[in-house]
């Protein structure tokens, strides 16, 4: 977090990627006074919650393998090799193994844009010489190679837990419904289930059908797909806006949120920018 902020306090301004992309030697876990061992497995950890992606070598013999790799004398013509074999069809496999690795890392609060990634011009020699860029000076006192990623806070985390929050406790902040689980998420409350008697209820229908509408702070009930037609619009329209007064009045932390009217439901514009 101390590099972050150092990295983000340079002039002339560094790019995000720049920003984004820390280099821990161990001079710095020395003068942290924490232990390799514990550095790589709270990375490990973090790794695994979508906070960062981290390349650590640490073991003596590797440091001079990836000195090799990238040297001078050896990457250009190992470069001349893989461009003989970069075909379309192992960029598409490539690209199709990076979508399936950031869909694991990305939270449900945020919506990974499969098919702008798959367009993309991403070949192995062009993935090659972003790790050139990173990994050409690599010295035996380099022990992690860091990339923060964008959807979860370290700062927000560190904050949380010196407030005296377990990790695995921290939510992502904000408010997001995830229709798979059938849960409702505001911050660090507890998500509030829509699923009831073994199936989804009406506001499970309605919140659904609300989150989707990215730009809109209100849906009208006929305007959910499980809307019933085939009773009288009024009887259909007051049985959601019942469910969704019980609703709330069982978690009245949703009245701070929602108002339900007697033909739509509306989501505050002052959480509307906080929603996913």
């Amino acid at each position: 977090m101390l590099l972050f902020r150092v990295r983000k306090q340079i002039i002339p301004k560094l790019t995000d990627e720049q920003q984004h992309t820390l280099k821990v030697t161990k001079e710095h876990l020395s003068t942290a006074g924490i232990s390799i061992p514990v550095f790589i497995n709270t990375l490990r950890t973090l790794d695994e919650k979508g906070y960062l992606v981290a390349v650590s070598i640490f073991e003596e013999k590797f440091h001079s393998e990836v000195q090799k790799f990238f040297s001078e004398e050896k990457y250009p013509e190992i470069l001349k090799q893989i461009e003989t074999v970069d075909t379309k069809e192992l960029s598409e496999k490539l690209k199709v193994g990076i979508v399936e690795a950031l869909e694991k890392k990305t939270p449900a609060n945020h919506e990974l844009d499969r098919v702008g990634l798959m367009n993309e011009e991403i070949t192995l020699t062009s993935l090659l010489n972003d790790a050139h860029a990173v990994l050409a000076d690599h010295t035996p006192e380099d022990i992690s190679t860091i990339i923060l990623m964008p959807f979860r806070s370290i700062e927000r985390l560190l904050e949380k837990m010196n407030n005296g929050m377990k990790f695995d406790e921290i939510q992502d902040a904000g408010i997001w419904y995830d229709p798979a689980k059938y849960l409702f998420y505001i911050s660090d409350e507890k998500p509030i289930s829509t699923f009831y008697n073994e199936k989804p209820n009406k506001e499970h229908f309605t919140l659904t059908a609300l989150m989707c509408g990215a730009e809109e702070n209100r849906i009208d009930y006929i305007d959910i797909p499980e809307f019933d037609d085939t009773k009288t619009k009024e009887t259909e329209k007051k049985s959601y806006r019942d469910a969704l007064n019980r609703f709330i009045r069982k978690h009245p932390k949703l009245s701070e949120i929602f108002t339900v009217h007697s033909d739509h439901l509306e989501i505050h514009k002052e959480f509307l920018e906080h929603t996913h």
